[in-house]
């Protein structure tokens, strides 16, 4: 009843809806036709291009190579080295010359190897779910453009109409002022309003640029390629509204899910194998292996190892240093907990109140308009009637029109938020 009654209300400034289309999107397209409705792209179908085209994507998904060959790097050993020598006898030059080779290994620690390996493969993580956060920030930026965009198509017919009420009350009371009926003072308070409705009318305009603009950036659509942004579903959803959250349910899930806390907890686990692979470190180990082949007047063969003995811990800042840092990723990550939970609460409040201001003026709107055409029409077809006063009137209940459209905006643009934080709709 709610949605009919503003509909209604504002028959006068929505076109009437086209017959749904469904738009194709990247997500749901087969590799081999892989198509997209630029006449009618809707906000899904620019989030799926967005996620498939678009320059955050992109950027992410090279992010994330990188942190992939991270893991085949650390699982490469050092590599063997082979020494060449040649060397005299200062004493007896007379000798000859001994020549030298020799293969030389340096054993790698394999805890240490699993501490990286560890490392790169939490980076992968941490990495994947910076993407994720990265996706909801783009669709909620998008899902934000296209809800300003209906708004705007909406409120320019608004607008419109707006302006040839406040044309009228010009020329009328330009006539009455021929007359000696009216005053300058009328005469100019109206002139101020038409100027005024104008420049909101050019503002809707550049707005509408604008949106367009971020939209065709984050989706990543080619500046050559013409397209129409179908707005049907958007101005549909300006019209709904949600109240009665489960506030508890929404925080559980937001912070089971949340791409960001999903990020923290990788960058702990990072933490943790650099603190394991510091504390190795002091680990006696065997740094060396080396075999030698030499000849000067016969051959010789020589096997060698180099052994380290941590004996004084001179290392142990190091460590203090890892696990430090340790300790602040850790405790980063409880605080981001919190903050999210506290975040999913003041967005749950706001879409409660939004909710509630919106419906009410709605109703409001719903409960006057009717009352208010009857009284246009009696005033019209009375001979007494004052013009002037009727187009105020009229106009004045345009206003009211706007704002109801701009509270349905306060709180679908808070819904967008609670669902970038939540991860789907609440």
């Amino acid at each position: 009843m709610r949605r009919s009654a503003l509909l209604a209300a504002l028959a006068g400034c929505a076109h009437t809806p086209a017959p749904p289309r469904a738009a194709a999107t990247l997500a749901e397209a087969t590799p081999r036709a892989r198509t997209v409705d630029y006449a009618h792209l809707d906000a899904e179908a620019a989030i799926a291009h967005a996620r498939a085209h678009g320059p955050i994507a992109a950027e992410r998904a090279e992010l994330e190579a990188i942190a992939r060959a991270r893991i085949g790097a650390a699982r490469q050993l050092a590599d063997p080295e082979v020494r060449l020598g040649r060397s005299f006898d200062d004493s007896a030059l007379d000798e000859p010359a001994r020549t030298s080779v020799a293969l030389r290994l340096h054993p790698d620690r394999p805890w240490e190897v699993d501490a990286r390996l560890a490392q790169a493969r939490s980076g992968v993580r941490a990495e994947r779910a910076t993407s994720e956060a990265a996706e909801r920030a783009v669709a909620a930026r998008i899902r934000r453009a296209y809800a300003r965009l209906a708004l705007a198509e909406v409120t320019a017919r608004l607008l419109d109409r707006e302006l040839g009420v406040l044309g009228e009350r010009e020329r009328v009371l330009a006539e009455q002022l021929g007359h000696a009926t009216a005053t300058r003072l009328e005469k100019a308070l109206a002139d101020q309003d038409l100027a005024e409705v104008a420049a909101a009318r050019s503002a809707i305009d550049v707005a509408q640029l604008e949106h367009r603009a971020e939209i065709a950036a984050l989706a990543g659509i080619p500046a050559a390629q013409p397209w129409t942004p179908a707005l049907d579903a958007e101005v549909a959803r300006l019209t709904a509204v949600r109240t009665g959250l489960d506030r508890e349910a929404l925080v559980a899930r937001a912070v089971a899910s949340h791409p960001e806390l999903a990020a923290a907890a990788a960058r702990a686990e990072v933490a943790a194998a650099a603190a394991r692979e510091e504390s190795g470190r002091r680990v006696p180990w065997l740094e060396t292996l080396q075999v030698e082949r030499s000849e000067r007047t016969e051959v010789a063969w020589a096997v060698s190892a180099t052994v380290t003995l941590p004996l004084f811990g001179l290392t142990g800042g190091r460590l203090a240093v890892a696990r430090a840092a340790q300790a602040l990723v850790d405790a980063a990550r409880t605080r981001l907990a919190g903050q999210t939970a506290r975040d999913v609460a003041a967005s749950v409040a706001l879409v409660e109140t939004t909710g509630a201001r919106s419906a009410a003026l709605r109703d409001q709107l719903a409960a006057t308009s009717a009352a208010i055409e009857v009284l246009l029409a009696q005033e019209r077809g009375a001979s007494s009637s004052d013009p002037v006063k009727v187009l105020l009137l009229e106009e004045r209940h345009l206003r009211a029109q706007r704002a109801v459209l701009d509270a349905a905006l306060a709180h679908r643009t808070a819904l967008i938020a609670l669902e970038e934080l939540v991860g789907a709709p609440p």
